[in-house]
């Protein structure tokens, strides 16, 4: 299909050349009338008329010549003016793409797309301002949301501990065929699984508590495969690991951190409740490293991936989660300058979560390395297969 592309003249410009037309007209309407003023007077004609033609022809040229410089010179002037003042309004500028593909070459051109490259990294700074301010929102929300949740956590959690205490004692004194066994075993279990949600609230509200100190990335992720390895045993998944064991250091608790790889491979466990393949990997990205978990399980519905991170939001059945720990996680990457993203192709498709880190500290490896150079007695292989 060919497009046709339609110049739209301003209307300024016609008028202007309009103006230069009608003074050329006036102007030979004016000769003529001279030129037939002279035939009645024969005396010194001949002269008169050879300076009439050449003034005629000075304004012929004239015209030309303005008209010349208001195409080639005028026009890009008021282009550019116009760009400008659409930069001032906020607006995109189609004269952009007209100055850049005009052909021509000349300072106006250069101006043209001197000031079009000026516009577009101008809306590259607004755009990054913009996603910092969200940023910024986002990260004075949750701050005031960690000072809301210790207040509240504190005040649930000590009344918690005395039911779940006394929902104890009193399972363990209830004979085991006793008709009302099962109802005190669902109302432990649920006051087990709210437990659990204020014990990951409060994990989120004291972030502040922890002291950061240099860390191997490698080692924690290695050692919580490794503590990992026997609940994937069971649950039939196979782990395949190819991350080496020196990857970056980086300032951070460590319990954060192995609580973020530890969230990522229990949902990862959960999604495959008839075994699968969890893989394990790194990839580089410009000057970001991210370490890779891939899985073969239930996959991720599309209309759950925004809300992947949001807290308190699950997929699993009651009683298998809480909902807080990718919300954790993602909270304790970004404090520590990365982040976390999720892709799934769907139902049945798997999913892949990445857990990026910005800038790594010294040592970052090459992923594509041959992470088995180095033999340092490390319980996990460069690339082990847990089954």
């Amino acid at each position: 299909m060919v497009k046709t592309k339609i110049t739209r003249i301003p209307l300024g410009r016609l008028q202007s050349q309009a103006y230069l037309i009608v003074l050329v007209l006036l102007g030979g309407l004016w000769t003529g009338a001279l030129l037939r003023l002279l035939e009645r007077w024969p005396s010194g004609a001949p002269e008169l008329k050879g300076s009439l033609y050449a003034g005629l022809a000075v304004i012929l040229i004239s015209a030309v010549i303005l008209i010349a410089v208001e195409i080639l010179v005028c026009s890009r002037i008021k282009a550019l003016v116009e760009m400008v003042h659409q930069i001032e309004r906020g607006a995109d500028s189609g004269v952009t793409e007209e100055l850049s593909s005009s052909g021509h070459h000349g300072e106006l051109e250069e101006l043209g797309r001197a000031l079009a490259n000026l516009t577009d990294i101008l809306k590259q700074r607004q755009g990054a301002l913009d996603q910092a301010q969200d940023q910024l929102i986002r990260s004075e929300k949750m701050a005031m949301v960690g000072q809301l949740t210790a207040g509240i956590v504190h005040e649930i959690s000590n009344p918690l501990t005395g039911i779940l205490g006394m929902l104890e004692l009193t399972l363990a004194s209830v004979p085991v065929n006793a008709q009302w066994r099962k109802d005190l075993e669902v109302i432990l279990r649920e006051t087990q699984r709210i437990k659990g949600i204020v014990a990951g609230l409060l994990t989120f509200a004291r972030h502040n508590d922890s002291k950061p100190q240099t860390i191997e990335v490698g080692d924690i992720l290695q050692g919580t495969i490794s503590f990992m390895e026997h609940q994937a045993k069971a649950g039939r998944v196979k782990i395949e690991n190819s991350a080496p064991r020196r990857l970056f250091c980086v300032q951070a608790n460590p319990a954060e951190l192995r609580q973020v790889f530890m969230n990522v491979i229990v949902n990862a466990l959960q999604a495959m409740p008839l075994g699968g393949t969890l893989t394990i990997g790194c990839s580089r990205r410009g000057d970001s490293l991210g370490i890779t978990f891939q899985d073969t399980g239930c996959g991720i519905a599309a209309q759950n991936l925004a809300k992947i991170f949001d807290p308190l939001f699950t997929t699993k059945e009651a009683g298998q989660g809480t909902g807080l720990g990718l919300f954790i996680s993602l909270n304790i990457m970004r404090r520590l300058g990365g982040d976390m993203t999720v892709v799934s192709g769907g139902q049945s498709q798997g999913a892949v979560v990445t857990v990026i880190f910005f800038n790594p500290g010294h040592r970052a490896v090459d992923p594509g390395a041959q992470a088995g150079s180095e033999k340092s007695g490390s319980p996990i292989a460069s690339r082990s297969s847990l089954d």
